[in-house]
């Protein structure tokens, strides 16, 4: 199990429960087993996938919170590790034999935010097999969820610094990829390229409409909205006033200054030990700060501010220690 509660409410599938797959966008997680898959199964669903930059026969997700997800069921399930680029789960059923199907593996899929029922990812899926009663256990992890999830199995201390970090590195991340180009934005955040003809994508009043619309669910997303009303309103109001603008300018600075004074002082922290609050191993909060710095570094090819980070060597080599043993 995912082990975030033993007490979480379940819904039963029978076993012959059909799986649904995607081909082009669902990828099978390696296996550090020769079998290839453990006793619970999960599919993580994530917004888009990437090349990894350091090692481009694997794929990775880039959003934070999608890439922490992973990390976070890899890091529990001890055996998985990161897909490579040919893992696409349709061609591993013409591999498998007779007494294999392809819902025994552990999978990624790229997904739109309508997929879940709050509108944003990452979400988890894992199916569990109850030997007894020849059932399977299936329990469906939302955003939000996993992050109260998360953050409950942590010291209060700890709590308190996850929870600044999933609010003001997250907020800094959002509002800097509302600067990017719409294509961009839909490359990494929108399932268009799979679901739509490019007659459609080709006209522009489709294409506008699609990404309004992404940008108003990705200000909703982990309560961006709620924390910073100012540049929600200006982001999403048609025609916005003087006094909006200047409210939400000096919001998104005062946001931007926070990040970088945490990144800062993570930096400064990580100059003195190699894991979080000197411990030996690698925490959630260390599977928290890595995946953020990494998508920060990835973005900087298109987001030039982000540039300042890839300066923090002490936070980029820890985050490389998080996520390339899953290589």
């Amino acid at each position: 199990m995912l082990s975030y509660h033993q007490s979480f409410p379940r819904i039963e599938y029978p076993t012959e429960v059909l799986v649904e797959t995607y081909p082009g966008r669902q990828f099978y997680l390696n296996s550090s087993h020769s079998d290839g898959h453990s006793e619970n199964v999960y599919n993580l669903g994530v917004y888009s996938l990437s090349k990894h930059p350091e090692n481009d026969n694997y794929l990775i997700p880039t959003d934070p919170l999608c890439l922490m997800a992973l990390l976070v069921v890899m890091k529990n399930d001890k055996i998985l590790k990161f897909p490579s680029v040919e893992n696409d789960i349709t061609k591993l059923s013409a591999s498998l034999s007779s007494n294999k199907t392809i819902d025994e593996f552990s999978s990624i899929s790229i997904l739109s935010y309508s997929a879940s029922s709050d509108n944003q990812l990452p979400i988890i899926i894992e199916d569990s097999k109850d030997k007894k009663i020849h059932h399977i256990k299936r329990n469906i992890y939302h955003s939000n969820l996993l992050n109260s999830l998360n953050s409950s199995k942590l010291s209060l201390y700890d709590q308190t610094i996850f929870n600044y970090i999933n609010d003001i590195l997250f907020d800094y991340y959002t509002i800097s990829l509302l600067s990017l180009d719409d294509s961009i934005l839909e490359k990494y955040y929108s399932t268009s390229d799979y679901t739509l003809p490019a007659s459609i994508k080709s006209i522009k009043p489709v294409t506008s409409m699609i990404n309004t619309q992404l940008k108003l669910y990705l200000l909703q997303r982990n309560d961006f909205n709620v924390r910073n009303e100012s540049s929600f309103q200006y982001f999403t109001s048609f025609l916005s006033s003087k006094k909006t603008k200047i409210a939400a300018d000096e919001e998104m600075k005062t946001i931007k200054n926070k990040a970088l004074k945490t990144l800062l002082d993570l930096n400064e922290s990580f100059s003195k030990s190699k894991y979080w609050n000197d411990n030996e191993n690698p925490t959630l909060l260390d599977t928290q700060i890595a995946a953020f710095t990494f998508s920060f570094t990835y973005m900087s090819q298109y987001i030039p501010e982000y540039n300042n980070i890839l300066e923090f060597k002490n936070l980029t080599n820890h985050s490389k220690n998080i996520i390339c043993p899953y290589l």
